[in-house]
């Protein structure tokens, strides 16, 4: 499939516009050095009536420029009534999906992982690859749109510019951390969840340094004045990223995809991430026995995992809670996932790895909750793959026996796009 024909197949072939009865072809936005984005908003939705005033003003000042062409929207409606979304269009000086088209809608929710709107999703109109989710935050602090498309910089380089402050108020450079596994900690002093959980890990912290490990925690605030960042940093032992350096701390919430606080993301000796479930990893290993807490290539489904379920495709074996049952499973799945894993890590420079997750689940409340959700039913053992932003499931059939070898055949049909899909939940 070619990228203009992915691009039409994900919006449809026409689109609406504000002329009466006059449709859009979708391939005329798509091309090179075009940028499409995608405005999930909504009529009743009070911060979108906000938002879309603003983004008018943005649209027109781009077009109106020499770059007049290359930026085109289209508004994906969360409306129920086909009266209000005309009201709300009407003004709008872009394309939209047709309102009747409503199946398309919701896959384009699922899809982008859309859960709270105004979202401004924005696609490179020659790749349809996603170039941010945060189209919104760029727009309202980027009104000029000076960094437009606003194409997001490897984590790693807005690391390197970081400078630190110290407990003592001196500065060092985040290069001076070389060799640390590192903790990027999201919190803020308004937050009452942030406030209960840094007590756990300045306990954890002063453990792993009492026994020698290469630990270091770096705030990155979300406070709303420079005295409540001061107030909230002098009970930390850790560094921190000075308040006034709001352009960074903005820039690696969205680069780590930071959604709610208190977050701790963890990053290895090199930078490379660990896991963005450091808090989770505290809770349940507050001595730091399994520090840092790398990822296995197979893992018990646990709660823990539920963003992990949310964030693409996963295998998952579905078993008795009896823990012979769970390490049979285990054995099972180690060969596929561990071979995975070294595959991808070899592609991963070449982009073309999928992250692809593997799970055996026994009697935890998250896999009754999934094999509800997902409509699987109460076999076991079962073997399947969900892929959630996707809406699609991928079961082994009944009479084919679990082993070594179909969990490798299986994985691979998966990653060739042989396994015939279907629908997650009807």
């Amino acid at each position: 499939m070619s990228q203009i024909s992915f691009i039409t197949n994900l919006l449809g072939e026409e689109l609406c516009s504000n002329c009466e009865n006059e449709r859009i072809k979708t391939e005329d936005m798509c091309g090179p050095g075009k940028v499409i984005g995608l405005y999930f908003s909504a009529h009743w939705c009070p911060p979108c009536r906000a938002f879309t005033p603003d983004l008018i003003n943005f649209y027109n000042n781009f077009n109106s420029s020499i770059k007049k062409g290359s930026f085109s929207i289209v508004f994906v409606s969360s409306d129920e009534d086909e009266e209000k979304f005309e009201e709300y269009f009407k003004d709008m000086p872009w394309h939209a999906v047709p309102f009747g088209e409503k199946e398309r809608k919701t896959d384009l929710f699922r899809l982008f992982r859309v859960h709270s709107i105004p979202t401004l999703v924005l696609l490179d109109g020659a790749s349809g690859e996603v170039i941010t989710t945060h189209g919104r935050d760029c727009v309202s602090d980027d009104p000029k749109g000076d960094g437009f498309p606003w194409r997001p910089r490897d984590p790693k380089q807005v690391l390197r510019e970081l400078t630190l402050l110290t407990p003592e108020g001196k500065t060092i450079k985040f290069e001076a951390l070389s060799g640390f596994v590192k903790g990027l900690y999201f919190s803020a002093h308004w937050c009452p969840p942030c406030k209960a959980f840094t007590p756990q890990l300045a306990a954890t912290y002063q453990k792993l340094h009492e026994s020698g490990k290469k630990f270091e925690v770096i705030f990155v605030s979300s406070d709303r004045s420079e005295d409540s960042f001061q107030q909230y940093f002098s009970t930390m032992p850790w560094l921190a990223i000075p308040y006034g350096d709001e352009k960074r701390r903005k820039e690696l919430a969205v680069l780590y995809g930071v959604g709610g606080i208190p977050t701790l993301v963890l990053i290895d000796e090199v930078n490379n991430l660990i896991s963005k479930e450091g808090r989770t990893e505290i809770n349940e290993d507050p001595e730091g026995m399994e520090f840092p807490w790398r990822p296995k290539p197979v893992e018990e489904l646990t709660e823990k995992h539920a963003s992990c379920l949310n964030e693409g495709p996963c295998v998952i074996m579905f078993t008795e809670g009896d823990e012979s049952d769970l390490e049979a499973a285990y054995q099972l799945m180690l060969p596929t996932a561990e071979e995975y894993a070294s595959n991808e890590n070899g592609a991963r420079n070449t982009g073309q790895a999928s992250s692809l997750k593997f799970f055996y689940g026994g009697d935890a409340d998250i896999c009754e909750s999934l094999r509800e959700f997902a409509q699987l039913g109460d076999q076991v053992p079962q073997l399947v793959i969900t892929n959630i932003p996707e809406g699609k499931k991928y079961v082994l059939e009944e009479d084919q026996e679990i082993t070594a070898s179909a969990i490798q055949t299986f994985v691979s049909q998966f990653l060739d796009g042989k396994l015939t899909s279907s629908t997650l939940r009807t």
